[in-house]
């Protein structure tokens, strides 16, 4: 029925293994804990992790590094899946356009450790110029919109290019 052998007994279920939960330390614990040269190397590991999970994939050995997010399939709903699985996986609230500003596993991980560690980002790779498009409408003061205001019209403007 879908129950292990000590929850079926009624008794706790084991533990979880360290860094899956509550038993063991918290993704930002184990980074603090990293000597900052460790720590983009994690980033990268849990940015890949989390791609491969939001993208269907059943590992992450087919993301590349310094391949584009959306050019790997990456849509703006997966997008925002993203952000809020590295939120939680962080345990801080994260920018709303985190994956175009950091359109590809390197820069994200070098972009996380600056925003979590207030350190410049580690040299990224530049994302494909065919990832690079124009915009299409002009450029709105986005500084008084609250972070859903400005999901919602990221949403709407990836929507246009995907249309396109």
């Amino acid at each position: 029925h879908g129950l292990d052998a000590d929850t079926a007994r009624g008794s706790e279920p084991a533990p979880k293994r360290a860094g899956t939960g509550p038993v063991g330390p918290t993704t930002i614990q184990r980074l603090q804990a990293a000597a900052p040269d460790q720590r983009q190397d994690l980033l990268e590991s849990l940015v890949r992790h989390e791609v491969a999970v939001v993208l269907g994939y059943a590992n992450d050995d087919g993301i590349p590094v310094d391949r584009g997010f959306f050019e790997l399939g990456l849509d703006s709903l997966m997008s925002v899946d993203l952000k809020r699985r590295l939120e939680a996986a962080v345990g801080q609230s994260l920018p709303s356009t985190l994956t175009f500003n950091y359109p590809n596993v390197l820069a994200l991980a070098g972009g996380l450790s600056a925003l979590l560690f207030a350190a410049p980002a580690v040299d990224t790779v530049p994302a494909p110029a065919s990832v690079v498009v124009p915009p299409t409408t002009p450029a709105r003061d986005t500084d008084h919109l609250s972070d859903d205001e400005l999901e919602a019209e990221l949403l709407a403007r990836l929507e246009k290019l995907r249309l396109q």
